[in-house]
């Protein structure tokens, strides 16, 4: 009798094994390929200016954008934009769902479920021409390095000083951020928390910024800010801190 339930236990325990073993072999399998797609984009996306004049209207007074949205398009029509972050991983799409704001949360530019999700704004909160004060993008903190998987780098300041700056590009303007600030900061939504509308509101996001303590954080106070300007958040989880995100904020150079 104790041999028949030994034998029924150890085939519980294999199927468990097995089960959890097809779990995380298929993991890594869709994780994989939904990487593939940001690779064929990254890979894609930039044309020459000549081939960008002919499909997007560029005044030839403008600096040239060098991102094809023709390509981005094709893949998802949820593209606004490409965020870059010059001689690093970050190379991707910006993406916003009308009427669910954290639909690409956990899903890939193309439709895929699960990781690495996409980079996203959320409709509610942000406008798609940076214009806002603030305007927030959310992405996951892979562990590969992928999406904004690189972002807590700039806890070293040497990092930061050879990756000063974020590019946007829209398909019709180029916007530039210096970075000013790389702080941990609480999980709460930002944009319900300050009232981003009231001079009030921004001036209270920005001394949460300034007066922050932890000792991971960096914020350099030499950079112009002020609640006229125009920020550009990228907000990240940080492992093993459910009840903290990790922030790199800049503030637009190129008004």
């Amino acid at each position: 009798m104790k041999k028949k339930t030994s034998t029924i236990i150890i085939a519980v325990l294999a199927c468990i094994i097995a089960i959890c073993l097809v779990i995380i072999v298929r993991h890594v399998w869709i994780q994989k390929n939904n990487n593939k797609v940001y690779d064929n984009l990254q890979s894609e996306v930039h044309n020459t200016t000549e081939q960008i004049r002919d499909t997007v209207a560029i005044e030839d007074t403008q600096e040239p954008i060098s991102v094809d949205f023709n390509v981005l398009w094709d893949t998802n029509p949820d593209i606004y934009a490409w965020i870059e972050i010059p001689n690093t991983k970050v190379a991707y799409p910006v993406l916003q769902k009308d009427g669910d704001d954290d639909y690409y949360l956990d899903v890939t530019v193309e439709g895929n479920s699960g990781l690495p999700g996409s980079i996203y704004s959320q409709a509610s909160k942000n406008s798609k021409d940076f214009q806002d004060f603030n305007t927030i993008l959310y992405g996951h903190n892979m562990k590969d390095g992928s999406i904004f998987g690189t972002l807590k780098n700039y806890r070293d300041v040497s990092y930061w000083e050879e990756h000063p700056e974020i590019i946007i590009y829209t398909p019709n303007q180029k916007f530039t951020y210096r970075i000013f600030a790389a702080v941990v900061y609480g999980d709460e939504l930002i944009p319900n928390k300050y009232d981003f509308e009231t001079i009030k509101g921004r001036q209270a996001f920005l001394d949460s910024i300034y007066s922050n303590s932890d000792s991971r954080s960096i914020v350099d106070s030499e950079i112009e800010v002020n609640t006229d300007s125009k920020l550009l958040t990228l907000s990240t989880c940080i492992g093993n801190e459910s009840n903290n995100r990790y922030l790199v904020i800049g503030v637009l150079e190129n008004k």
